[in-house]
């Protein structure tokens, strides 16, 4: 993957909300979008191992 491309396509304005299974990694994630200048970045904690909702598989 071409992360220099990923961060190309995301505004540095906008809401982001990263998340994973534990929030470990999205933690790193959500970091290193802050340290590139992404000003409204979210760590959703605890991450998916929590989520009771509804999951769409298909993506």
């Amino acid at each position: 993957m071409n992360w220099k491309n990923v961060f190309n396509e995301l505004n540095e304005e906008d809401d982001l909300h990263v998340i994973c299974r534990t929030g470990n990694r999205s933690d790193l994630a959500a970091q290193k979008l802050a340290t590139k200048g992404y000003k409204n970045v979210k760590n959703v904690v605890p991450g998916m191992n929590e989520w009771d909702g509804p999951v769409d598989q298909n993506h």
